[in-house]
Order: structure tokens, then C-alpha cells, then sequence
């Protein structure tokens, strides 16, 4: 319960343009996630912080690093999503996901 409000949060704020903040509460919600065995949750967020860290920040792109931990959340939502019995509940963060991870360029 703690991580789907805390995603909730963190949505908010992403909303309001707190990239900072929304992104300390996306980072807690993986956390909370998992240790609350929520994998609804856990791709939700993951999706949306991988997304929120490609974001540029005041005009400044994304570095080498928010690159790589993008590519490494979004990631592991596919793979958590690839273990869900019902993948209709996440279909539209594994698409989202997809896009993202065609979007950043190849290593």
C-alpha cells in the first residue's frame, strides 16, 4: 500500500515539474515495490523513472549516467512484466517502455 502511494506522489509532483523530488519518490516506490512484492507497481515506476530521468533538467540533457539508469529501469520492467500472469494491467508501460528504450541511442 505504501508503494502505490508513493507512486501517487510522485506522479504529482512530476505533474507539477519537481523532477528533483518526484524523482527521490519514484526511486522509494521501486524500493517499497518490492518489498511489498507489488510488481503492478514496481513497473509503473520504473517506466516512469526511467522516463523522468531522460527529462532534461533546466534546458541541461540528460548525461552519460541518467542514460544508463533509464536504460536499466526500463529494462527491468520488461523483464518484471514479462512474469505477469495479466499483462493487460501494464500494457501501456511495457509500450511506453519500448519507445523509450528505441529512443536512446545504441551502445
Amino acid at each position: 500500500m505504501k508503494a502505490a502511494q508513493t507512486l501517487q506522489k510522485a506522479l504529482r509532483l512530476l505533474e507539477r515539474a519537481q523532477l528533483n523530488s518526484a524523482l527521490e519518490e519514484l526511486h522509494l516506490t521501486v524500493h517499497y515495490a518490492g518489498r511489498e512484492n507489488d510488481l503492478v507497481t514496481e513497473i509503473q515506476a520504473r517506466v516512469a523513472l526511467g522516463e523522468a530521468l531522460l527529462t532534461p533538467r533546466s534546458g541541461v540533457v540528460p548525461g552519460r549516467q541518467e542514460v544508463h539508469e533509464a536504460k536499466l529501469q526500463l529494462e527491468q520492467a520488461l523483464k518484471l512484466a514479462a512474469g505477469l500472469e495479466d499483462q493487460d494491467l501494464v500494457r501501456a508501460e511495457v509500450s511506453r517502455a519500448h519507445e523509450l528504450l528505441g529512443a536512446l541511442p545504441q551502445t
